[in-house]
């Protein structure tokens, strides 16, 4: 947020030009103060002969304390906004004016927060907490920072995961743009080669004020509050009016088409035939890798979105495929019941995976709710759920067919939940069964070691908590979870 304090005997007058470009300082008339917004496209400030990428429908604010009136302004297509002008042609006379302006916090963004996250930055950002590739700096990693901790930790990957699955709406900690102060990078100021080397550990001397990137000690963070006034000698200078937006989630600069794709990439559905199911069958759908033939093709992440007829259908469950590192948290459940399903998938190790037609990448267990022949005809993938994506081993999208493969089968029991995740010392396994069974449980650490249990339930749903954990080592667990003989497995994260 901007905070602008004007100066006695200081004139405003508005005679409608758009483009509040013109000044007089020596007679404190302006025709209007105005700012841009400007997107951040990579980790390099753009020269004067470059192309400027504008951010447009930003919420802003201005808020006169003296006056205590508020107006709202929202930056237009070329990224400009007005902070304050005359509403009439006559001079009007400020007095020690003190306001506010920037970001308005509490309006509806009118961003879309998922614009630009893709699993392609869970890739690229778990690739970076592996040292395997790190992102350049500094806007990347002030992206890649959801939780506003000033690090980057699994806790982002989390953050941003459960954005793209739509279990939530946005970032509570950061907002979808987080603007930095174009004047905080002049050169007269002693930050912008420490900002492009460490933007967590930079800070900014601002008139004796120490602005780091978090703000501490009675300093406001570089990203926050910034104090201006009319009798500043940049006043006239449109960078001290302006930011850089940087894209929260968005590591790779997904969100503006920089550069044009290298191939056109398609998705496709089919399902192969089976026999008609019968209502209240229940079945399991094998969603298969399709399309790939005899090349060699090297997965590293990918994103569905599918719909089924919640008319035709009922979703049970999900399972395991052929896939490393499963986990149900990699999955919108919250849906199912309408017959979305949201999933993705990328790699742990920070690795690709070999392909091929047929491959497993994970199952769907479902209850036919009437008479079904052709699965095909009650499931299409929805861009509108989840924008399609696959990505290859250098983590660009490419394209990947799915195939069902329908099993009739008698699945009675479902691991519903496993929380928290991540988590320390304590996890909680929720399972549901349809009848009697025995349940054995075991948690894995790296090193083979684990922790067990076994017993008997009755039918209906139960949580069986492991209070203590601290033999296994932090990390990623394994674990399996044989409901009967049906038997479920993925990975924790133990912090």
């Amino acid at each position: 947020m901007l905070d602008v304090l004007f100066e006695r005997q200081a004139y405003l007058i508005d005679n409608n030009l758009p483009e509040c470009e013109t000044y007089n300082i020596d007679t404190s008339i302006f025709v209007a103060i105005c700012g841009h917004l400007e997107k951040t496209v990579n980790n390099i400030l753009p020269k004067e002969t470059d192309d400027h990428y504008w951010l447009p429908n930003v919420n802003m604010k201005l808020n006169n304390i003296t006056a205590q009136s508020e107006n709202e302004r929202v930056s237009d297509p070329d990224g400009k906004f007005v902070i304050i002008r005359s509403n009439t042609v006559i001079p009007e006379v400020l007095s020690d004016v003190n306001a506010n302006v920037g970001q308005c916090e509490f309006c509806p963004e009118i961003v879309d927060p998922l614009e630009g996250v893709t699993t392609s930055d869970l890739i690229r950002i778990q690739k970076h907490i592996l040292s395997i590739q790190p992102l350049d700096k500094p806007f990347s990693w002030i992206a890649a920072d959801v939780n506003n901790s000033g690090t980057i930790s699994n806790a982002d990957i989390i953050k941003i995961r459960r954005l793209i699955l739509a279990l939530d709406d946005q970032f509570e900690e950061v907002p979808s743009w987080r603007l930095l102060p174009k004047y905080a990078l002049d050169e007269q100021w002693d930050f912008l080669d420490d900002f492009f080397d460490d933007p967590f550990q930079a800070v900014w001397d601002y008139e004796g004020e120490q602005r780091g990137y978090l703000a501490a000690g009675g300093n406001s963070s570089y990203l926050s509050a910034l104090p201006l006034h009319l009798l500043n000698p940049d006043v006239n200078k449109e960078n001290t009016w302006s930011f850089w937006g940087i894209k929260s989630g968005d590591v790779n600069f997904d969100h503006t088409d920089t550069e044009p794709p290298l191939n056109e990439v398609s998705f496709g559905l089919t399902a192969a035939s089976h026999n008609c199911l019968s209502t209240s069958e229940r079945f399991t759908v094998s969603v298969q890798a399709d399309g790939i033939g005899e090349t060699d093709f090297f997965m590293s992440g990918y994103q569905w979105g599918l719909l089924f007829d919640p008319d035709a259908v009922e979703i049970t469950g999900i399972s395991q495929g052929v896939l490393p590192y499963f986990s149900l948290d990699n999955f919108n459940q919250d849906a199912l019941y309408a017959g979305e399903l949201r999933t993705l998938w990328y790699s742990l190790a920070g690795d690709s995976i070999k392909l091929k037609d047929g491959d497993v990448l994970f199952k769907v267990h479902l209850k036919a709710k009437k008479s079904i022949c052709d699965l095909g005809a009650d499931v299409v993938l929805e861009d509108q759920l989840l924008k399609n994506a696959v990505y290859d081993e250098l983590g660009k999208m490419v394209s990947l067919d799915l195939k069902f493969q329908v099993v009739s089968e008698e699945r009675k029991h479902r691991l519903e939940a496993i929380y928290p995740n991540p988590g320390s010392n304590e996890v909680n396994l929720t399972f549901k069964l349809d009848e009697n069974a025995n349940v054995d449980i075991s948690i894995f650490d790296q090193s083979n070691h684990q922790v067990t249990h076994s017993g008997y339930y009755l039918a209906g749903t139960h949580t069986y908590t492991f209070t203590n954990t601290t033999n296994l080592s932090p990390g990623i667990l394994i674990y399996q979870v044989l409901l009967a003989n049906e038997v479920n497995t993925g990975i924790l994260i133990k912090q």
